[in-house]
């Protein structure tokens, strides 16, 4: 039960960085990537409460679903972060 504080605080303070993105000068898409990835623990912690036994199993599936999700973002990431950032 520990994880739905950490996934919910990590899904809270990139919301409150979406809405403060003009401060830092962050792409919005930054905000919106690690949203996305706070939001894959908060929805494997509610399907783990929500499901019967018999189909609780479902619930970590959705959480490794971020094996094959996560090295995209990582792409996704890394080509905003390059366009706002100067090559050296």
């Amino acid at each position: 039960m520990k994880a739905l504080p950490l996934s919910g605080l990590t899904a809270a303070l990139y919301g409150y960085a979406w809405l403060k993105r003009d401060e830092p000068k962050m792409h919005a898409a930054e905000s919106l990537v690690w949203i996305f990835i706070g939001s894959f623990g908060l929805f494997s912690i509610t399907l783990a409460w929500l499901l019967p036994d018999r189909l609780l199993h479902l619930s970590t599936w959705v959480y490794w679903l971020l094996i094959v999700i996560g090295p995209i973002l990582d792409q996704v990431q890394n080509k905003l972060v390059s366009r706002r950032l100067p090559a050296d």
